[in-house]
């Protein structure tokens, strides 16, 4: 099982993470193509069909879309309390 990142053009960001739980697909050692498709912000290209990570199996058949992994986020509220306008 593996857990795939897709980076930004610059390598550096990761903007989605994807589960590839091949053991538990049962491949028993097959060759997968991994197929991306669609758009990381749909509403920026007509509202198209979200980015998503499917493989496709040698023999055939359906895509199988591989889950996305939810990142925990943290919220912050900062309170800049200083009397120093320059602070």
């Amino acid at each position: 099982d593996f857990t795939l990142d897709v980076r930004d053009e610059t390598g550096t960001v990761t903007v989605a993470s994807y589960q590839a739980p091949l053991q538990t697909l049962g491949l028993d050692g097959a060759a997968i193509t991994v197929v991306a498709s669609g758009f990381l912000d749909p509403s920026q290209n007509s509202n198209g069909p979200a980015f998503g990570l499917w493989v496709a199996l040698a023999s055939g058949g359906d895509l199988i879309p591989l889950p996305l992994v939810e990142t925990p986020t943290a919220r912050l509220q900062a309170i800049h309390n200083s009397p120093d306008l320059a602070a």
